[in-house]
């Protein structure tokens, strides 16, 4: 956001020199009324210089302005991939930690097996999605800004790390269901 704040101030100061470039080849063409051969050239010269830098100048600001927008596009996806698999990773802490102790009731922990398979196998679900979370986290690594660097890599950890945190305390249950 911070990047595309800072185009839009560039964009601005770009259109408020149109009026500029078009008074230059206002005083150009009238220029050319008057001088000679080899002052008319060096105006055709330098005239056709300002109009090619400043159509590339031009270009090159409009591919600024795609980029940047296909950078919020993807720091979007990933904040809002970011947001669900911690939010399901929030879920999925208070689930591991209310499944209660085990019972002593045979029944009642086939039961607990049960429903903690079920759990398993949305974990195994979710895994793609902290993969695909963590696929995004790379993409844009490759071309964020260097501020961004550090925020990026802060989040991958957080994620990794929640994730192995959550997986651990399930594949523990699991043992200790399996024991019984």
């Amino acid at each position: 956001m911070s990047l595309i704040e800072a185009y839009n101030g560039l964009d601005e100061e770009l259109k408020g020199r149109v009026e500029q470039v078009k008074s230059l080849k206002q005083t150009a063409e009238k220029l050319l009324l008057s001088a000679d051969k080899e002052d008319c050239d060096k105006i055709n010269s330098e005239m056709s210089e300002l109009g090619r830098n400043w159509e590339l100048l031009w270009t090159l600001a409009n591919r600024k302005q795609d980029r940047l927008n296909e950078a919020l596009k993807k720091a979007e996806e990933l904040h809002k991939s970011v947001n669900m698999l911690l939010e399901w990773l929030s879920d999925a802490e208070m689930k591991l930690r209310f499944f209660g102790p085990l019972s002593e009731d045979e029944l009642e922990v086939m039961k607990q097996i049960q429903d903690h398979e079920k759990f398993l196998e949305e974990l195994q679900v979710k895994e793609k999605e902290k993969d695909h979370t963590l696929f995004l986290t790379d993409e844009i690594l490759l071309s964020c800004s260097p501020e961004a660097e550090t925020v990026i890599k802060q989040w991958i950890t957080i994620i990794q790390s929640r994730w192995d945190e959550v997986a651990s305390w399930a594949a523990q249950r699991y043992v200790r269901l399996q024991v019984f």
